[in-house]
């Protein structure tokens, strides 16, 4: 092993171990993001013990129309954006 093969795997080393840091705005969306995944994965287990089947039907009607609407908007859009491009 030569001084340029230790030289090179301690300069690799020590970029391997350099830390970068996260911006205020890439932190918050962080949180953002583990605060509205652990809320989809809780809600169907407070819906199920809280609720009646009804209820809980009617939750996902509501939920699927509202999607279904966020998708033919999209999807309009999209198509306009085409159409004047």
């Amino acid at each position: 092993m030569t001084a340029a093969d230790v030289h090179s795997a301690s300069s690799t080393a020590a970029s391997a171990t350099k830390q970068t840091k996260l911006h205020l705005g890439a932190l918050t969306a962080l949180v953002i993001g583990s605060m509205v995944g652990s809320g989809v994965f809780s809600l169907p287990q407070n819906m199920a013990a809280g609720a009646r089947p009804l209820a809980i039907m009617i939750g996902w009607a509501i939920t699927a129309v509202g999607m279904l609407a966020f998708l033919f908007i999209t999807n309009s859009t999209e198509t306009c954006r085409r159409r004047l491009s």
